[in-house]
């Protein structure tokens, strides 16, 4: 009777896991990267960045986002067989540059959830001990500024660098953390973006709006499975 009950019960599982991967929204396609990423915050390597991507949250200060001519979001993402990769372009009408944090000035916020599909799929109010945050920005030099680097993955690769339009990041993560957070070999994780834009309201001081690519994963309006990233091996 308990090995019948145990065979039930593993069965109902795997059904549930496959019903909620079924739920994940797929949102952006890992596709192998045939050429040798360079990690120098210069994203003129990549070939698919894509079109601007309108965000589906905006929270923040007192002078609002006036759309893409503000700020705008581009994204790419990549893997090879030791690490994945995401590049992106944020154009930017007005750069402020403090020489902070990521959310004290313009900066990025990137937020990679690799957990198995159940643990990663809804996480309102989990904080960053269960999933990867990188938050970087250019410092005035144009150099980089980055939260916490010892807190990232051994091997973790970043940069980031101003452009005549705003700036642009590059950030490789060693595919081992993935694995090891999937517990088996990855084919999928979660991905946020949010993009910290500082700008000068009436007043004259500077105030914060954030772009979130795909809902904020700590507020309400965040939905299962929100920016699910899988991985494309081949052609297709």
């Amino acid at each position: 009777t308990r090995a019948l009950a145990d065979a039930w019960l593993n069965v109902s599982l795997a059904g549930r896991i496959d019903d909620l991967a079924e739920a994940e929204e797929l949102a952006m396609p890992v596709r192998r990267i045939k050429t040798d990423v360079t990690i120098d915050g210069q994203a003129d390597d990549w070939t698919d960045l894509g079109d601007v991507l309108w965000p589906a949250e905006v929270s923040g200060g007192a002078a609002p986002w006036q759309g893409p001519n503000d700020t705008s979001i581009r994204i790419a993402t990549g893997f090879d067989d030791a690490m994945v990769y995401l590049a992106i372009r944020v154009e930017d009408d007005e750069l402020f540059l403090n020489g902070q944090s990521a959310w004290q000035q313009d900066g990025v916020e990137l937020r990679i959830d690799a957990r198995p599909t159940a643990e990663r799929g809804s996480n309102p109010g989990v904080r960053e001990n269960t999933y990867l945050l990188v938050a970087i920005g250019p410092d005035a030099a144009g150099q980089h500024r980055v939260h916490q680097p010892s807190a990232l993955p051994e091997g973790t690769q970043w940069a980031v660098a101003t452009s005549d339009v705003g700036y642009e990041v590059e950030i490789a993560v060693p595919s081992a953390y993935f694995d090891q957070k999937a517990g088996t070999a990855w084919d999928r994780f979660r991905l946020n973006v949010a993009v910290n834009d500082m700008d000068t309201a009436d007043d004259g001081e500077p105030t914060r709006q954030v772009l979130h690519w795909r809902p904020d994963w700590l507020g309400a309006k965040s939905s299962f499975g929100s920016g699910t990233a899988f991985k494309v091996d081949g052609d297709a």
